[in-house]
């Protein structure tokens, strides 16, 4: 009996901190601060009750990116990947242009300059909530090789010249049906 109870146990301690299990990077992975940097004065806060990053752009910062170290989490090949899925709060009255830049390790980025120079992708984002679904097929060209990422750079565009903060509430990088 007790060797019943503690199997049952595990399982639903394994099931209840399962995020995600078909994803490779979730909201989970990002609840520390020892995985961003940042640069021009922007900063990012952790509210590991809410589950959510704070990202907060000053009004001097003109395209401060935020980055995300992929390399500190331990879980960089993305091969077999084709979704990354996040939910933003964007607090401006106005649009806001985010560049999503993939960096690659420098082996990779070697290998693939003349087809894939870099990985940039514009979103636009509307006041208030947005639900963004990036495809990262493109990350690499030969579907039969790792690619590694090593860190993912949110610029966002300061075009107001007003301070900007964003709620980042969902993060998952995972394979979705086509």
């Amino acid at each position: 009996m007790k060797l019943k109870l503690f199997i049952f146990s595990v399982l639903l301690a394994g099931f209840l901190a399962a995020e995600n299990p078909a994803a490779l990077i979730s909201t989970k992975d990002l609840l520390s601060l020892k995985v961003w940097s940042v640069e021009g004065g922007a900063k990012v806060e952790i509210d590991e009750k809410e589950k959510t990053i704070k990202l907060l752009i000053p009004a001097e910062a003109k395209n401060a990116p935020v980055i995300l170290e992929v390399k500190k989490i331990t879980k960089e090949p993305w091969w077999g990947y084709n979704t990354l899925k996040m939910d933003l709060n964007n607090s401006t009255k106005s649009k806001v242009t985010l560049r999503f830049r993939l960096v690659r390790r420098a082996l990779d980025d070697l290998l693939l300059q003349a087809e894939h120079p870099r990985y940039d992708k514009d979103v636009v984002l509307e006041p208030g909530n947005n639900s963004l679904e990036i495809d990262v097929t493109e990350a690499g060209n030969n579907p039969s090789r790792e690619i590694m990422v090593e860190q993912l750079k949110l610029i966002f565009s300061n075009g107001e010249k007003a301070a900007q903060s964003f709620v980042l509430s969902k993060f998952l990088l995972e394979q979705t049906e086509e």
